[in-house]
């Protein structure tokens, strides 16, 4: 049986990265650092390119493509750094797609395929912790709408999105909402992060009122139970991208250094190290694909599919990425070097959507109860 991407994926994943490669090196993302994260000129090229139509229907102004065809986009997000909220529009047209109503769909859209709407999820309430459980914010009836209360902590470009999807609480269940940060009772403040070229802001909602309409689905926790998966199944890709570049330059790096009047690539301690980070790189793509597959086939092992991709590629990226700024010495985080880029942004999508720690237990937690 042939398990690989069909010649049409790869062609897309191959046209985005090069857009990228020519857009968003080095020397442009340097330049957006002390800027808001994501240049008009990058978000109007990736749009023109067709990217924000990737994961909506047909019938809405997209492709009407799947999470596996888009599993080779966040990984490319991450060899290439992408601004978050690249990764954070598609996975939310993918949750109104398939949650929302016919008049939210016909709304929302042909807006986001357009390029005219950027989203994030914004799900935890907690900074440390994924768990649905500790999602205390809420949304109770007022009138013909809905009073949406709560704080969430960490919303990937919070400052700059024109919707979020809010989880809430609605009678003890999950709902997930449409919300216009820019609505009446939202405060937001910018987060710092160790990472220089990500953003991150909370986002606070007092008495907020929404639309009746503003529901995704139903609140039976279902739509907010996907968008949790898909944000840690698209960090798990972008994590396996992070560590792909990041070996890449390793070796690039152990050609050229030379010790001793040998290239450092030659000596067998060395060569031991990258073949264990190729393997393990390797290792962590397939997971990562078929948890993507599972999702978009909705396959009853979704969840532990999941979230053994979300634990592998956190300790995967982290193992890879350390040894990659060994294997480079001292100049591996200096700021002249692109490397420490990545270790940044390794250690943001780490504890994105869940850690390790967190996605073992959950996988545990299946296998025990069957």
């Amino acid at each position: 049986m042939n398990f690989d991407f069909t010649a049409d994926q790869l062609e897309l994943r191959d046209s985005i990265r090069g857009y990228l490669d020519d857009h968003w090196a080095s020397r442009q993302l340097r330049a957006a650092v002390d800027g808001p994260g994501l240049p008009d000129a990058l978000w109007d090229g990736l749009a023109a390119l067709g990217l924000t139509t990737v994961l909506v229907p047909e019938e809405h102004g997209g492709l009407g493509l799947t999470l596996t065809d888009a599993s080779l986009l966040f990984e490319t997000f991450g060899e290439t750094l992408t601004p978050a909220v690249v990764t954070e529009t598609l996975l939310a047209s993918d949750v109104i797609a398939r949650f929302g109503s016919a008049a939210q769909k016909t709304e929302l859209l042909p807006a986001i395929a357009a390029g005219k709407l950027k989203l994030a999820l914004a799900l935890q309430d907690d900074a440390i912790s994924f768990d649905p459980a500790a999602i205390t914010a809420t949304a109770v009836r007022n009138g013909n709408g809905w009073r949406l209360d709560g704080h969430k902590p960490m919303v990937p470009f919070g400052h700059l999105v024109d919707r979020a999807l809010v989880a809430a609480r609605v009678d003890g269940a999950l709902g997930l909402f449409v919300c216009d940060p820019a609505a009446a009772g939202v405060t937001i403040a910018a987060r710092a992060l160790v990472d220089p070229t990500s953003r991150m802001s909370s986002l606070d909602f007092h008495q907020v009122a929404l639309p009746g309409d503003a529901l995704l689905g139903q609140a039976d926790g279902g739509a907010a139970a996907y968008a949790m998966r898909t944000a840690a199944a698209a960090a798990a890709a972008q994590l396996t991208g992070i560590a792909g570049r990041s070996l890449a330059m390793t070796l690039d790096y152990a050609k050229q250094r030379k010790q001793f009047g040998r290239a450092i690539g030659s000596f067998q301690a060395i060569k031991h190290k990258l073949a264990d980070m190729m393997v393990s790189y390797e290792t962590s793509r397939s997971g990562v694909y078929y948890a993507h597959w599972a999702l978009a086939q909705q396959d009853p092992g979704q969840a532990q599919a999941v979230s053994m991709a979300k634990a592998y590629a956190s300790d995967m990226a982290r193992a890879v990425v350390n040894e990659s700024v060994h294997i480079h010495g001292g100049i591996g985080f200096t700021w002249e070097y692109d490397l420490h880029f990545f270790l940044k942004r390794a250690k943001v999508l780490e504890y994105s959507a869940g850690d390790a720690g967190w996605h073992r237990e959950q996988y545990a937690r299946a296998m025990i109860d069957g």
